[in-house]
């Protein structure tokens, strides 16, 4: 829905939103400007997340001459699909189907394009956890991996709303500057390490925007609904304070029954 809104209000203001209109509509420091003029000949990789309003960062990325492909799923209503793909795809910009998007980022990064990846996003498969707000969150991984291996540039972008006005503030942050090389251990090891301090100042950059601005995070987007065995199910009794001690393991008592759960919730929540 807010995705939706979010591309509604640029369809309405398609026919005037240009580039001479940046500097009325957008705010963008010159240290963070500056980083999206930097060259990227191999490959571009934008990385955002669910704070601010990230389809509105598409557009503004595509007005500034830097189109991006974005990985998206497939809307069930195809006339709603067709209509959003559309509007994601205005001045050269185009998305790449979630489904086999690891192959459609390489190659987009070999052409020494942009792809975007909306990465906060809760992976089933329970593979790797990293803390969110110092709480385990089932993290997407494999993205970091070919960016790590495609020497890409990774930046963080977000573009959270300044008031109630159609302004915009544009966030960029520099996620693969300095990453360590860890000499002395295999590439292959090295290539794993530098992927996981990747996805580590990417969710850091996130939590930062977020507590900066927590009216503009997408809080029903289910960041935490894949849980370490042995630990509660968080997103009961929406409408009560949080009890701090679903937070932490519940025992080993209660490990099979909560792997359980999480397996049953993971087959059958979208």
């Amino acid at each position: 829905q807010h995705a939706f809104a979010s591309l509604g209000g640029m369809a309405l203001r398609e026919r005037w939103v240009r580039e001479g209109d940046l500097e009325r509509l957008f705010t963008i420091s010159r240290e963070e400007d500056d980083l999206l003029r930097e060259p990227h000949p191999r490959g571009l990789a934008v990385l955002s997340s669910h704070v601010g309003d990230w389809e509105m960062a598409h557009h503004y990325l595509a007005l500034r001459g830097i189109p991006v492909a974005v990985v998206t799923r497939r809307i069930s209503n195809r006339f709603l699909d067709r209509e959003i793909t559309r509007l994601r795809s205005l001045r050269g910009a185009r998305t790449i189907p979630k489904r086999g998007a690891l192959a459609g980022i390489r190659s987009t990064l070999r052409r020494g394009e942009a792809a975007g990846v909306l990465a906060d996003q809760n992976c089933p498969a329970r593979e790797r956890f990293f803390d969110f707000f110092g709480v385990p969150a089932s993290t997407y991984t494999e993205y970091a991996r070919v960016l790590v291996r495609s020497g890409a540039r990774a930046l963080f972008i977000a573009c959270p709303r300044e008031g109630f006005r159609f302004r915009f503030r544009i966030i960029v942050r520099d996620l693969g500057a300095g990453l360590p090389d860890f000499t002395g251990m295999s590439r292959r090891e090295a290539a794993r390490l530098r992927a996981d301090e990747l996805v580590r100042r990417y969710i850091k950059a996130t939590e930062e925007l977020v507590r900066e601005q927590p009216d503009q995070y997408l809080w029903m987007h289910r960041r935490w609904k894949s849980r370490p065995t042995g630990t509660p199910w968080l997103y009961h009794d929406l409408g009560e304070p949080l009890d701090p001690r679903t937070l932490e393991p519940d025992g080993a008592e209660g490990a099979a029954r909560n792997a359980d759960q999480n397996a049953a919730r993971n087959a059958v929540e979208p």
